[in-house]
């Protein structure tokens, strides 16, 4: 009876290590994994190549009542760190056609062109319409410090995805006026962006006040990889409503890491 006994634990020992092998659950980020501590981790090793590549694709919607306009934006673009220098070659696609734009950016100074235009537009790289055109996952490590340094109304999370092997770290904002934010920089960020909207609308003939437009949702993320700390994607999207007509903007973008870029960037030959 006692060998039947040991036998009997024994199998049952084996038969459960299986089972314990087999777990799928994914450990959560420890005490010592704090958002910091990956944002630092993700700036080391972005800096620690030469360059990089993303691929771009963004899409925005007004709507006012059943009526939408739409446009798609993708692209791809080239990043190098030092010099800092940015190369964007990307399209445009409204419902009436679909235009093609280049971009440079060399530190504080930026050149356009349009497809259709021989010439190269000159402006500096803070104006508003150029740096809506430049989206950056390496500058959100930035947006993301600011995010944890005001934490009233925004929740950063951290979360680790795909077994582990990679980390995201996500920021919400609560809905509130834009106007009650005005030193917050994602609030900064989301006028801008809807400032080429409102300057349409108002083309239009719509009344427009800018006090009162209301930030209905903000929602950012960055997808690191666990191993190599290195940004695989960002993703940002917002809506912004109008407090008369039904309106609402809403953007979204994403970027995606292609991988490493080992050339320079140079200003072009025909650009004068």
């Amino acid at each position: 009876m006692k060998t039947r006994s040991g036998l009997a634990a024994l199998l049952g020992l084996l038969l459960s290590l299986p089972l314990a092998a087999c777990t799928t659950e994914e450990p959560g980020p420890t005490a010592s994994q704090t958002p910091e501590d990956h944002l630092d981790l993700a700036e080391d090793a972005m800096a620690a190549r030469p360059g990089w590549t993303f691929q771009v694709r963004g899409e925005e919607k007004l709507t006012q009542a059943e009526q939408q306009s739409e446009a798609i934006y993708s692209a791809m673009m080239e990043r190098t760190q030092d010099p800092l220098a940015l190369h964007v070659l990307g399209n445009v696609s409204t419902g009436k056609d679909t235009r093609g734009e280049e971009l440079f950016v060399f530190d504080n100074t930026a050149y356009l062109r349009k497809e259709g235009s021989p010439e190269w537009k000159q402006a500096s790289a803070t104006d508003p319409a150029i740096a809506n055109k430049v989206e950056d996952p390496v500058a959100a490590l930035a947006d993301f410090r600011g995010y944890m340094k005001k934490t009233d109304g925004v929740d950063v999370t951290l979360t680790k995805l795909a077994y582990g092997q990679q980390v995201s770290l996500r920021a919400d904002v609560a809905s509130r006026k834009l106007a009650d934010a005005p030193d917050r920089p994602w609030a900064a960020k989301a006028r801008r962006e809807v400032q080429p909207a409102l300057d349409r609308l108002r083309e239009a003939g719509v009344r427009v006040n800018e006090d009162q437009l209301t930030l209905v949702s903000l929602e950012e993320e960055l997808v690191l990889d666990s191993a190599t700390h290195r940004i695989l994607t960002h993703w940002f999207r917002f809506t912004v409503r109008l407090p008369s007509d039904h309106i609402t903007y809403t953007q979204e973008v994403k970027e995606t890491n292609r991988g490493e870029f080992r050339e320079r960037i140079e200003v072009p030959e025909d650009i004068a």
